[in-house]
């Protein structure tokens, strides 16, 4: 029995007016790159290769998510009411695209791998975990992913090297605040080596004993009487640790000297100047 066009024709014309607007879409972002190209206004022909090269792949990453959204879009149908004929084509279409897609997304993660661009062998490679695959690709995906993990350690231990070399300049220069964040981004790294470790909390005691002795100095000069001197040490001090109570507590009993302090100079004196005072006097001599 033929099922009624309301049945199947949104399913139909959804499709259709997707895979339009993503043809639209591709065309819009090539004229845009191409336009937008630095060095010229149209660009040498490597330039155009490359980005003609950069976009493939991201259409290709692209069509693979849609691709994925439309399968799981057609499942959750067919285990509705709503379902129709249509539906079960619709996916055992997508898989079949998603499978001849596949070959393709893991040539471009393959060779990003080979020119160091991981980022995008990475996207290739988290696209090609969602799709359906052919069994023959699954080794290949397999070297992908493991490929990938050896790139990712290499590249953390390189960004911890750099942040030690910075966070060993800092405590040089004595800077609290930047060596503070230093050490928050290494800790944010997984995989910290026991060097790195080892340094940071050595690091971590310098930075403790060095914001003592600022701390002693702020409460010299506040005593000497230069409050905001003082004033400005403890702001500083808060920037390293905000969360210190008693750094908190020295710092608004010094805007309050210093708030008294500036209402004092403000506040008018009650005795008259000398002039006025010597006006109508007879015994003051001319």
């Amino acid at each position: 029995m033929r099922q009624p066009k309301s049945a199947y024709m949104p399913n139909t014309t959804r499709s259709l007016l997707l895979a339009v607007t993503l043809l639209a879409l591709s065309g819009c972002e090539l004229l845009n790159a191409s336009r937008n190209e630095p060095g010229s206004t149209i660009g040498s022909a490597p330039q155009i290769k490359k980005s003609l090269y950069a976009f493939k792949i991201k259409q290709t990453i692209r069509k693979g998510q849609w691709l994925i959204s439309e399968h799981q879009l057609h499942q959750a149908i067919e285990n509705t009411d709503q379902h129709s004929f249509l539906t079960a084509f619709y996916i055992r279409h997508y898989l079949f695209e998603q499978k001849r897609l596949a070959p393709d997304l893991v040539t471009f993660a393959k060779k990003s791998l080979q020119q160091g661009n991981t980022k995008t062998a990475s996207r290739c490679y988290q696209t090609l975990k969602k799709l359906h695959t052919a069994d023959r690709l699954k080794p290949e995906i397999i070297k992908i992913a493991k490929a990938l993990s050896i790139e990712k350690v290499d590249s953390n231990a390189k960004q911890q090297n750099i942040l030690s070399a910075k966070l060993d300049k800092s405590i040089q220069q004595g800077q609290l605040i930047e060596s503070s964040q230093l050490i928050t981004e290494l800790q944010a790294l997984k995989l910290l080596s026991k060097e790195v470790l080892a340094k940071i909390d050595k690091a971590k005691g310098v930075l403790t004993h060095n914001a003592d002795l600022l701390n002693e100095k702020a409460d010299l000069f506040y005593r000497d009487g230069n409050i905001q001197l003082a004033k400005s040490l403890w702001e500083y001090l808060l920037k390293f640790d905000p969360n210190n109570q008693s750094i908190k507590s020295k710092l608004s009993r010094a805007d309050r000297v210093l708030k008294n302090m500036h209402e004092l100079r403000e506040k008018p004196s009650n005795k008259p100047p000398i002039h006025a005072a010597n006006v109508g006097n007879p015994q003051t001599p001319f």
